[in-house]
């Protein structure tokens, strides 16, 4: 179900009428909305009955398309303009990228949204866009031959949860390398405490007891299953990392909430301009 970087699947999950069957998977879009109060939340995230994460974070990369020419940090930040694509404002893929031109310094992007993630993929090679940020593990079972035929360039990564690196990527510099003062290190916390549980599976508030409980205990035995972490790898083209239930709200209910680090944050995440260091 798309739209608002997973806020409509949440809202539609948590008016549910058939609370004990209908369940969501979202990704970091499902708390930076109400963490952030961005328009159009209908849903508390800590009253969401949580039954598990097949992930417990992933690196995120910035990357521009060979053609573009922008080989440095260098050529980064002296070229006239970098157009750099997103799914919508509020999503991750959206506020990385401005979060990574903000600790970087770069001052010249364009940022164009409306975009599915594979449309974007389409656009880095059509040249519609220069570059995008995304997730270690899509990056490898989308487009392996952009690495293979080296068409991308890339930058800097964001690893969640820090310091651990996808082994394909280990020698891209980590975005923390660049980070000069508090605020920007405190920014990277939030943005690796908000994607920490990767892809949280949830049941809607008011869901039978029952009902959770034997859902919770269903994915605890699958993410105990070898076959289970044998068959995502394949299909996912990494390890898995899952995350219980209690281990998910645990997680979510540690984002930090300092109101200087939120207001920053928001402002990356929202549509106006970066705001200046």
């Amino acid at each position: 179900m798309p739209g608002a970087a997973g806020r409509k699947a949440a809202n539609y999950v948590n008016h549910t009428r058939r609370k004990d069957i209908t369940l969501a998977a979202i990704g970091g879009g499902l708390a930076v909305g109400p963490i952030l109060g961005l328009p159009g939340v209908k849903y508390d995230i800590n009253k969401l009955n949580y039954l598990g994460s097949t992930e417990s974070g992933t690196p995120y990369l910035f990357y521009t398309r060979k053609e573009a020419g922008l080989d440095s940090l260098e050529k980064l930040r002296s070229a006239s303009v970098v157009k750099v694509g997103g799914q919508t404002v509020g999503h991750p893929i959206y506020y990385s990228a401005r979060m990574i031109a903000y600790i970087l310094g770069l001052k010249n992007q364009k940022y164009v949204t409306g975009y599915s993630g594979r449309e974007m993929d389409l656009a880095v090679l059509r040249g519609e866009i220069d570059g995008r940020t995304n997730n270690a593990t899509t990056l490898l079972r989308r487009n392996p031959e952009w690495l293979e035929r080296d068409m991308i360039d890339l930058h800097v990564t964001i690893t969640v949860p820090k310091g651990k690196f996808h082994p394909r990527f280990k020698d891209v510099p980590a975005v923390d390398t660049f980070a000069k003062t508090d605020m920007d290190r405190k920014l990277l916390s939030m943005f690796r405490a908000l994607l920490y549980p990767r892809w949280p599976f949830f049941l809607a508030p008011g869901a039978p007891k029952e009902s959770v409980s034997i859902l919770q205990e269903a994915f605890r035995k699958t993410f105990q299953d070898p076959e289970f972490m044998k068959y995502f790898e394949k299909m996912m083209g990494a390890e898995a990392s899952p995350l219980n239930a209690e281990e998910v709200k645990q997680a979510i209910a540690a984002i930090p909430s300092d109101p200087e680090v939120l207001t920053l944050f928001k402002a990356l995440a929202g549509p106006g301009p970066i705001p200046s260091r």
